[in-house]
């Protein structure tokens, strides 16, 4: 691999936690910029402070105030479905909010408008045993005359959910898990070039360098090879050792959700890989 190549990936591999952050603390700023304008009532600019939030860094307490938002904002029709959605990403993520959607969309089914059509004579109407077709015409009742029914009472107040149903989700939590992915990648890194610099060493010494300090064309360029490869390996593991603690110090330090139970990291060597190994549950 060329130096400038080499130096490539491994700017690549420093930037990728730096951009999950960036992503994140934006989501974040959404989330709370929504919460303070539901406050205000003022929810069409709430409901879209959330989707752009859950846009960014999807999540089942972002998700569930994006519902609530629709339904204090009377689509009711859109909040129900997004409750729908929520259950079932909760239901995925084993997440314990699963049954709170579950029970505000239960009682949003309620609510829904339905509009039920009637045929003055519906023995006119020959539905077949097979799945067929049967289009009915309802022609307009311009002869009817038709009283409006009685408006329905208002609906008491959506009551605000409690804190641990809807907590915030914590920046670190997120990135976290990224940071120490993109250590490891620079740790294997490191390793991959040590190897590429041991390998070119020996094959400079066994073919084309007879004397200790004595080398042909072919050896001097394996041994420049060598030394730039020896740079690159130590940048990538101290790069990738330091990604890889700051991860770890990230999860330790943010504060844990009800949804979040444990995580081990534990070091890993192994021919083909060396480096840290994540466990448990994000």
């Amino acid at each position: 691999m060329r130096p400038i190549a080499a130096l490539g990936v491994l700017a690549f591999v420093v930037m990728v936690p730096t951009l999950a952050r960036a992503q994140s603390a934006d989501a974040e700023r959404l989330f709370g910029e929504g919460i303070a304008l539901m406050k205000e009532h003022k929810f069409d600019e709430a409901c879209s402070r959330f989707a752009q939030s859950d846009k960014l860094d999807p999540g089942v307490g972002n998700e569930l105030w994006l519902a609530d938002c629709y339904e204090r904002n009377g689509k009711l029709a859109a909040a129900y479905k997004q409750y729908s959605a929520t259950e079932k990403l909760a239901a995925s993520l084993h997440d314990d909010r699963e049954a709170v959607a579950h029970k505000r969309a239960s009682a949003l089914l309620a609510k829904l408008p339905k509009l039920v059509a009637t045929l003055e004579d519906a023995n006119k109407v020959d539905v077949g045993a097979d799945a067929t077709t049967v289009s009915v015409v309802v022609e307009p009742l311009v002869h009817q005359s038709v009283q409006a029914a009685p408006a329905p009472e208002a609906a008491p107040p959506v009551p605000a959910f409690e804190a641990p149903d809807l907590p915030g989700r914590s920046p670190l939590r997120v990135a976290a898990p990224i940071t120490v992915a993109s250590g490891i990648v620079g740790l294997g890194l490191g390793t991959a070039f040590a190897l590429a610099a041991q390998g070119n060493r020996n094959d400079s010494n066994t073919h084309h360098c007879p004397g200790q300090n004595t080398c042909d064309v072919e050896g001097a360029r394996l041994r420049q090879n060598a030394v730039t490869e020896d740079v690159v390996s130590v940048v990538s593991l101290v790069a990738g050792g330091l990604l890889v603690a700051s991860g770890v110090a990230m999860f330790l330090v943010a504060p844990a959700t009800n949804s979040e139970k444990s995580v081990a990291f534990a070091p890993t060597v192994s021919p083909t890989f060396s480096g840290l190994v994540a466990q448990g549950r994000f």
